[in-house]
Order: structure tokens, then sequence, then C-alpha cells
């Protein structure tokens, strides 16, 4: 009775394996992704992801640098120059530290950096999302077994669901889906986008509290970065870029959402630099095109402090 049980319980999952494969190889080959609501195809999609990873595969750069959108459109390369040092910004939208650990492992090896800046924004690492970030890098990059791991360890459906139609979608050689062209960003050299407009001044007169409370998982991969980069001679640095006056005393938990930062970077000797408590950094509303992300005006002045910071703290010795 048993044996038969067993039997029945195999052919079954067989079946529902069987269909699974042929469901997620249809949608992904297909291109209905729009029509499924636990895949998202986001090939060619904000944040202009797709072109810049196509070109870092094509390079090397001292300095990678990793984060969500406050890394890659508040961090420019070509405004880094003073450092003497190549920069390239691997950052995305959403980017949390599981999806960071995974890029950093998928692109040291070819970029062959020397040293890498963390963006450690507070939300990628305290709320519990992370759909969105993976599903822009399976949708954006070639998938291999780190992805896989990545899709895994989200234990997100829609991520799991989304790698194999992208991994079908590749397997069968279907054409990506071209870059859209963002109304609000403009794409730049070395993976920096540029954020245009500025901050509704009404909009940041009425922004209510807010309580963000640290991610434990999310935190481990902070670490296990660091680590990596011990293990492998690269030397990295954290920071946090800024966000509006308005936004920041909203943020009644800020200390606690940044202690845990502290404890990992004086457990492994590494630098962090808050940019919201760093009185001579001078912004005003007009620098930012939203409540916590910068234009290019508070660009330029940021990272002219950024590029100060880091010669004058003596990191690149």
């Amino acid at each position: 009775m048993m044996k038969k049980l067993i039997k029945i319980l195999f052919i079954h999952l067989m079946a529902v394996s069987i269909i699974y494969i042929a469901f997620t190889a249809v949608v992904g080959i297909t291109g209905v992704d729009k029509y499924v609501r636990n895949i998202v195809n986001l090939e060619g999609a904000y944040g202009y992801l797709q072109p810049r990873l196509k070109n870092a595969k094509n390079t090397k750069s001292d300095i990678i640098v990793l984060g969500s959108s406050h890394a890659y459109e508040g961090i420019d390369p070509k405004l880094l120059k003073e450092t003497k040092h190549s920069v390239y910004n691997l950052g995305s939208s959403g980017q949390n530290p599981l999806v960071s650990y995974h890029i950093l492992k998928e692109y040291a090896p070819i970029l062959q950096p020397k040293y890498l800046i963390l963006e450690v924004y507070w939300s990628t690492y305290c709320s519990e999302g992370v759909t969105e970030a993976c599903v822009d890098v399976i949708s954006n990059d070639q998938l291999n077994s780190n992805y896989f791991s990545m899709a895994l360890s989200s234990l997100k459906p829609k991520v799991i669901n989304t790698f194999f139609s992208q991994w079908f979608r590749q397997i069968a050689n279907i054409p990506e889906r071209p870059q859209q062209d963002i109304f609000n960003q403009i794409n730049h050299e070395r993976g920096f986008t540029e954020l245009k407009g500025v901050a509704d001044k009404a909009s940041l007169m009425n922004l209510g509290t807010a309580r963000p409370k640290v991610n434990a998982n999310k935190l481990r991969y902070i670490e296990k970065m660091v680590e990596y980069c011990k293990m492998n001679g690269i030397k990295p640095i954290l920071i946090r870029t800024p966000v509006t006056k308005a936004y920041f005393n909203t943020l009644i938990t800020y200390d606690e959402v940044t202690n845990p930062i502290l404890t990992i970077c004086n457990k492994y000797n590494v630098d962090f630099i808050d940019y919201n408590r760093d009185s001579t950094l001078k912004l005003t509303n007009e620098n930012f095109a939203d409540k916590n992300h910068l234009n290019m005006s508070g660009v330029k002045i940021f990272n002219n402090q950024l590029s100060n910071d880091l010669i004058d703290s003596h990191f690149f010795n």
C-alpha cells in the first residue's frame, strides 16, 4: 500500500514538474509574460540596466559601485576622476544586499576591481521586498548558476518563475527586447544614469513619519559582501548618499537602522561615511529630483565631496 502511494505521489510530482517547465518555457519563448501575474520580464526597462551590464562585460575598473538607485543615479564615474581611479557603477533599481552580493560575485572577476563603494540606503536592508531588484537583473543579464542561487535565495515564486522563463528565452535565442527610452533618465557612460527634475516643495512638506526596521537576512548579505572583498583583495567602503532634510527628519528609527552598519564596519575595520550627517555637504531641495534622489546639480556637489573624502581619508593607500 505504501509503495503504491509513493508511486502515485512520484507520478504526480513528475507531472506537475513537466507542466511547470512547459508553462514557463512557453511564457518565456512566446513573450506573453504581461498576461501572467507571477512572471515578469523587465528587459530594457527603467534604469538602463540592460546596456549598463553589457558594457561592463567589456571593461576593467579600479572601483565598482553597488547599491540601489541612490548609487547608480548618485555616483557618476566621470566626476570621481580626481581619485585617479577608473569607476564603473553596477547599481540597479531597488538593489538590495542579496542582489548586490550576486552582482559582485558575477562582475568582480570581469572588472577586476581593487575597491568597492557599497551604497547602503536603509530601505534596501530594512524592507522585505527583493522581487523588483532580482527580476531586473534576471531579465537583463546572461543567466547562470550564480543567478539561479540568487533566485532560490529570494524565496519568491515570482523571481524563481521569472528565472526559468528568461532561461528558456535565452536557450531559444529569443532576441532581447530593446532598451526603452526613459522620460526622466539619461544614460551616461560607465553605468551612471542621470535623474532629471527638481523635488516638489509641496510634497516635501507633507511627508509622514517612518519607522524602518532592519531585516536580519538582508543585513547578513552586507556582511557577506565585505567578507568576499576581504577574501579577494578588494578594499570596501560603505557610504550612504544624502536625502533631503525633510525626508531625513521623518525617520524616527534612523539610529536603529544605522547602528548595525557601524557594527559590521567595526568588525571588519571598514570605513562608513553617512552623508546625511555630514555638515560640510551643502545641499538644498533644488539639488534633488525627489525626496531622496539627487538630480545632476546635486550629484556634482556630492561627488566632489565623495572624491575629496576618499582621497583625504587615504582610502586608496
